[in-house]
C-alpha cells in the first residue's frame, strides 16, 4: 500500500491506515456518538476504547463487543473536572468557549492519559484519536515523553480554528512531537483542525512517502478544493 492511500480520513480524522488490523487497538478520546470507533470497527476489526463525558452522548454509543465505553474526561490529572454541556451536541467541553451556547455545567471524573492507560492494563496503543474541544494541549502537556513515544500515532483536532487555545501553543505542542521522532502531517492550509502524528519508530514508511504527502500530494489536493469551488 503507498503513503497516499494509506493516510484517509475518516469522520473527519487523518490516520496512517497501513499497519492498523484486528490486533490494533484504538484510544478514542472524545468519542461522541461512537462514529469514529464504529466506522474503525467496520474497516480494520480493531478494539475500540471509547471516552466520552458527556452522559447523553456516552448512552447514545452503541453497544459492540469491541468497544469499551468509559463516561469521563480525560484532563492534565486525576481530579473531577468542571463539563460544560453544549445545546451543541459537538460543542460540549472542559474549555469554555465565549461563543458557545451552554446550557449546564456538570462535575465529571477526570483522568489523566497516562493514569488511564496504565488503569485500562493497556501494554499497546496504535492510534489515539483525539478530539476533546480544546482540552487536548492540557492533556499532552501532561504526558511522558517516554509515554507519548509508546503510541503508534495521534489523529488530532487543535483547536485553534474556535480561538479556544492558540496557534503558538499548538506550534510548540507539534515541535514537541517531531523531536521525539514523529512525523507531523496537517491536513488544513488555514488551521490545525485534523493533525496526523506518526510515530516513526513504530512505522515503518519511508522518510521520501512522508515529504512527499506533506508538501506535494497535499498541495495537489488542496488546488483541486480551490478549483472545485471556483466553478462551483
Amino acid at each position: 500500500m503507498n503513503i497516499s492511500t494509506s493516510i484517509q480520513t475518516i469522520r473527519e480524522h487523518t490516520i496512517f491506515v497501513s499497519p492498523l488490523n484486528q490486533d490494533s487497538i484504538v484510544l478514542d478520546l472524545g468519542a461522541n456518538l461512537g462514529g469514529f470507533s464504529i466506522e474503525m470497527i467496520r474497516r480494520f476489526g480493531c478494539t475500540c476504547v471509547a471516552v466520552e463525558p458527556s452522559p447523553n452522548m456516552f448512552h447514545q454509543i452503541p453497544s459492540h463487543h469491541r468497544i469499551q465505553k468509559l463516561n469521563l474526561a480525560v484532563a492534565g490529572a486525576n481530579r473531577a473536572v468542571q463539563f460544560h454541556i453544549s445545546a451543541d451536541p459537538l460543542g460540549s467541553s472542559m474549555i469554555p468557549n465565549d461563543h458557545a451556547d451552554y446550557e449546564r455545567v456538570l462535575s465529571v471524573t477526570g483522568r489523566n492519559l497516562e493514569s488511564l492507560v496504565k488503569e485500562l492494563d493497556l501494554f499497546q496503543i496504535d492510534l489515539i484519536k483525539m478530539d476533546v474541544e480544546g482540552a487536548e494541549i492540557e492533556i499532552l502537556d501532561a504526558c511522558s515523553d517516554k509515554f507519548l513515544q509508546l503510541i503508534g500515532q495521534f489523529s488530532i483536532e487543535f483547536h485553534d480554528f474556535n480561538q479556544t487555545i492558540s496557534i503558538k501553543e499548538v506550534r510548540r505542542i507539534l515541535e514537541r512531537f517531531e523531536k521525539l521522532g514523529f512525523f507531523v502531517y496537517r491536513k488544513s492550509f488555514s488551521n490545525y483542525c485534523d493533525v496526523l502524528l506518526i510515530n516513526k519508530a513504530t512505522n515503518e514508511v519511508s522518510v521520501v512517502d512522508l515529504l512527499f504527502h506533506r508538501y506535494l500530494l497535499r498541495n495537489i489536493l488542496g488546488l483541486k478544493r480551490l478549483f472545485g469551488k471556483l466553478w462551483s
